[in-house]
């Protein structure tokens, strides 16, 4: 029962990169801006807790590289993504960069002092950014938020939209056992994926796909959703990272769970070619089939695991499986991640249309920077107009 009603101008719900982003872009106009997280801030999430400890962000430099980002795009996507977002995603990517480097972020050189621009997963040109300085944005963040006004609401969990009609109002948010219903003429959903939702995975235990269930309660479709990304990884990740070209190095020998191996000979080169250009079991590539010799082995055996054997001394090397990484998939929006739901936003991993069934690496977060800022300066506009 919803015994207490607070109200506000903006309301963001989901404490990583994306809804810090829009909760600075909106508190930029707005004097009451609240920001919602049913964990810690800066606790969990795929933006602050993730297991490799740091970001990589693909950017495009100049025309050249913004074009040839914006075709991988497409060309990856095989029509399952929305051009215009993909387009705004590719423009607005060089002042993500100068977003990060506002919030103190020191990216990688090589050995000369110069960026060090690496290959993401997905693509063939360096177009991406390391960055390894997570606790010290983390601490920029922080202060950012304080300095901004920005009122945070932790171990807040969202239980659902306030909507009229064809308008959001608002959300029921549940706090110790008590509930509130908190009212503002706009929202901003950036509550992750849901990848957590998966037995295997290699996020945070929080990422459940609240926001997905909030917009479909309220009515708000879905697209995409389909489209998991997932991983190789041993069973004991935290301790052991699978190395992917594992798979096809020719070095090991795999066991399937029923005790068969598994004939890893005969693989098309072309196609081991296209795979080793990323980590990820592709969704919508050829080169999947690189991969379905493996997951042809797990169907059907719920928990199933193939174990890696050197054959030089029989020993087990790892124990494999696919773990959820990411959603390629959630709420279609607009450029400026407007909602078919009045006064309802969507940014970062929630969100859906910038990239397709398959996604190129390192645009996650510049995707979260992005949207998350014209989300917030958005909802921001909708409530001073």
């Amino acid at each position: 029962m919803v015994r207490i009603c607070r109200e506000a101008q903006c309301v963001v719900v989901g404490g990583g990169l994306a809804g810090v982003r829009a909760a600075l872009a909106a508190g930029r106009r707005l004097s009451h801006v609240v920001l919602v997280c049913k964990g810690r801030l800066f606790g969990s999430g795929s933006s602050f807790a993730n297991i490799n400890g740091g970001w990589g962000l693909t950017y495009g430099g100049t025309d050249v590289e913004r074009e040839a980002l914006y075709l991988a795009i497409a060309v990856l996507s095989q029509g399952t993504n929305i051009p215009a977002l993909s387009r705004v995603l590719v423009e607005e990517s060089e002042r993500a960069v100068q977003d990060l480097l506002a919030y103190g972020a020191r990216f990688r050189t090589d050995g000369n002092g110069r960026l060090l621009r690496v290959v993401p997963c997905f693509c063939t040109r360096p177009l991406a950014l390391l960055l390894d300085n997570l606790a010290e944005i983390r601490d920029n963040l922080q202060a950012q938020l304080r300095a901004s006004g920005v009122q945070t609401w932790e171990r807040c969990r969202a239980v659902e939209l306030v909507a009229d009609g064809a308008t959001c109002r608002g959300v029921v948010v549940e706090r110790d056992g008590e509930y509130i219903r908190l009212l503002a003429p706009s929202v901003i959903l950036a509550t992750g994926g849901n990848a957590a939702s998966w037995p295997r995975t290699i996020v945070s235990p929080d990422l459940t796909g609240d926001g997905y269930r909030l917009a479909l309660e309220a009515g708000v479709g879905l697209i995409n959703t389909e489209y998991t990304q997932w991983v190789w990884e041993d069973v004991a990740f935290h301790r052991y990272r699978f190395p992917v070209h594992a798979l096809w190095s020719g070095r090991w020998r795999f066991r399937a769970p029923d005790g068969s191996e598994i004939d890893v000979c005969g693989l098309e080169e072309n196609l081991v070619r296209q795979r080793r250009l990323h980590v990820p079991i592709s969704n919508l590539q050829k080169d999947r089939q690189v991969d379905e010799r493996f997951l042809r082995a797990l169907a059907d055996i719920q928990d199933g695991v193939i174990d890696v054997i050197d054959p030089a001394t029989d020993r087990l090397v790892y124990r494999i499986c696919p773990h959820a990484q990411a959603s390629n998939g959630g709420i279609p929006i607009d450029e400026h991640g407007r909602t078919s739901l009045t006064g309802l936003f969507a940014a970062g991993e929630v969100a859906a249309g910038m990239h397709g069934g398959d996604r190129v690496g390192g645009t996650m977060i510049t995707n979260c920077l992005v949207f998350g800022r014209r989300a917030g300066m958005a909802a921001a506009r909708s409530v001073c107009s």
